[in-house]
């Protein structure tokens, strides 16, 4: 978690490092976005020093590293949800936080756990499975 992030922005130096670590932190800089400012991802990204100072720097060794080595020089690189970029990460399903547009999920149903059961026992052909309950008997 912090050591991580701590280390992989200091590592960003190391060339033989450079391409996984920015896929890593780009997922976790696009994750973030995806999140609402409230989600601890978003706040723990906020809230580093090292993330802070290197976010810019991130960002330009990423579009260095997009840009195509020959062709079109013009070539806009675009890194947020919803671009190929995002889509190569597995992001492909997330958009961008927008507090205007969000659906929130209250605390108190994510306590409740699932509704009704995933196993259907009527497929059990009428026989049930015998528990393994000892609570009745005492060893001497």
């Amino acid at each position: 978690s912090s050591k991580f992030l701590s280390r992989a922005v200091n590592s960003l130096k190391d060339e033989k490092l450079r391409g996984l670590l920015l896929n890593c932190l780009n997922l976790m800089h696009l994750r973030s976005k995806s999140l609402p400012p409230s989600a601890f991802l978003h706040q723990y990204l906020g809230s580093h020093d090292g993330w802070k100072e290197n976010v810019d720097s991130l960002i330009e060794l990423t579009l260095n590293q997009q840009k195509p080595i020959k062709g079109d020089d013009s070539m806009v690189v675009n890194l947020n949800l919803g671009s190929l970029f995002a889509n190569k990460l597995g992001l492909s399903d997330l958009d961008e936080w927008d507090a205007k547009t969000a659906t929130t999920v209250s605390e108190t149903s994510l306590d409740e756990g699932p509704q009704g059961s995933f196993v259907d026992d009527s497929d059990l052909g009428g026989a049930k499975k015998k528990g393994n309950n000892k609570k009745g008997k005492k060893k001497k």
